[in-house]
């Protein structure tokens, strides 16, 4: 068995983020890990039935795969970002840890290439104008400055960023915490679709899966160990956008926030995060790059035009948008 079928196994079996999967990949090697995981459900005859089936499952994944272009990438392919291995240092947060088995990749990006100068941009789902203003317009600008704009593709703040990288020159990526061919929100597949034209649409997980607490909590480490730093706009006291923040702090990432009204709500954590010195307060896309400066190498390619968008250090009223709703080969497709 190779690396790469060992590591295919493991993904489809586990779920992502598995620390003692993760501790045992990085002790022992896929390949040594996928015989111990084996040969420890062999005592429980139900277990092994179940680890096998799934298994079997790894040939009907890869037929699938191959029928929407898609591609699995592991550690070493020319085209996996090596700040992905800074997963395996930090300590758990949520009781996960520990970089991807490997990702599943739809789209005509190289993953590498684009994650070398990138934003992660994250926030609630219930913005309001003024947040999805923001994420829209700063994402604009990040992205005809050559940045790569990372986000999860849900309502509210994650498509209002990736609305405006897509409307510039730089692709734009989503991380799911579903199977690539499975998107979620299903509302947003025509986005996805966009996305990958000319980005990428990633996943840990394998086509045909569908998503859950803990895999949106899996798939937050991977969001924030991707790019150079994590943008925050609008989040509740309770909004999930705050473990993407909590991921890139532990990973030593650049942590930013834009303020908001005071009058609202969704200002509360990056208020929070601002005065607590967790995050940097940010108005502009200059201010952004600023930030990205210690991490982040240059754009090989400069802006157009310099980012201009000042218009949220003099907020609007806090009102709510309208939905989303409404308005195992390396680096080739897998196959046979």
């Amino acid at each position: 068995m190779s690396e790469r079928e060992a590591r295919l196994y493991l993904s489809v079996v586990t779920e992502p983020g598995d620390p003692q999967i993760a501790a045992a990949v990085q002790q022992r090697g896929a390949e040594d890990a996928w015989r111990h995981l084996v040969d420890a459900t062999a005592s429980d005859a139900s277990t092994l039935a179940s680890v096998r089936t799934r298994a079997e499952r790894a040939a009907q994944i890869l037929e699938r795969a191959s029928s929407i272009d898609a591609r699995f990438i592991i550690p070493g392919d020319p085209e996996w970002p090596t700040q992905l291995a800074d997963l395996d240092g930090p300590a758990s947060i949520s009781e996960q840890t520990g970089a991807p088995l490997g990702l599943w990749i739809a789209g005509t990006g190289n993953l590498a290439e684009l994650t070398d100068a990138a934003v992660t941009i994250v926030g609630t789902r219930a913005c309001t104008s003024y947040g999805e203003t923001a994420a829209t317009e700063l994402a604009a600008d990040l992205s005809n400055a050559g940045y790569t704009v990372i986000s999860g593709g849900a309502y509210g703040i994650d498509a209002a960023a990736h609305r405006g990288a897509m409307a510039r020159r730089t692709p734009t990526i989503a991380v799911m915490a579903s199977g690539i061919d499975t998107p979620h929100p299903p509302s947003h597949s025509t986005m996805f679709r966009r996305i990958a034209e000319r980005g990428l649409v990633i996943s840990e997980l394998p086509p045909g899966e569908f998503p859950t607490r803990t895999r949106f909590l899996a798939r937050n480490r991977v969001l924030a160990a991707l790019s150079q730093g994590t943008l925050l706009i609008e989040a509740a006291p309770r909004s999930g956008a705050r473990h993407t923040v909590e991921w890139a702090d532990a990973l030593g990432r650049a942590v930013m926030a834009v303020p908001g009204p005071v009058t609202s709500s969704q200002s509360h954590t990056p208020h929070q995060l601002i005065s607590q010195g967790v995050a940097r307060l940010v108005t502009s896309a200059h201010a952004v790059m600023d930030n990205l400066a210690a991490t982040a190498p240059s754009p090989a390619v400069p802006p157009k035009s310099a980012p201009s968008w000042e218009r949220i250090s003099n907020p609007a009223p806090s009102t709510p948008a309208t939905s989303p709703q409404t308005a195992a080969t390396q680096g080739q497709t897998i196959g046979p």
